[in-house]
């Protein structure tokens, strides 16, 4: 399928809050700090493709084969990149733990 910039950036977001879920609160339960340990490494990751420093490759490695395909490709622009960067650090580095985008949104629109 294909998408603009603006629904692959919204479809990102999603993404990575449905993994943020997933994570917390699934059982069994993971320790807070297990569950950060895991999203920071997800950023880790997620960041070094967006940036190119690391090859598509690195997400099948992680289990995120297919996961972000339409998202994250060749095809990016820097643009899309960027937005992805900042949004991967928004959502995952500096709140790893809000499970609802909007939570994020309201605090970031202040």
């Amino acid at each position: 399928m294909s998408y603009n910039d603006t629904e692959k950036v919204s479809l990102f977001r999603n993404v990575i809050n449905n993994i943020k879920k997933e994570v917390i609160l699934n059982k069994p339960k993971k320790s807070p700090e297990e569950a950060a340990r895991i999203l920071l490494n997800l950023h880790r990751v997620l960041t070094s493709v967006i940036k190119r420093k690391r090859d598509f490759s690195s997400l099948k490695e992680n289990n995120l084969e297919g996961v972000f395909d339409d998202i994250i490709n060749d095809a990016m622009t820097s643009q899309l990149a960027d937005k992805l960067e900042y949004y991967c650090n928004r959502d995952l580095y500096e709140n790893p733990m809000a499970i609802e985008i909007k939570h994020i949104n309201v605090q970031y629109s202040q």
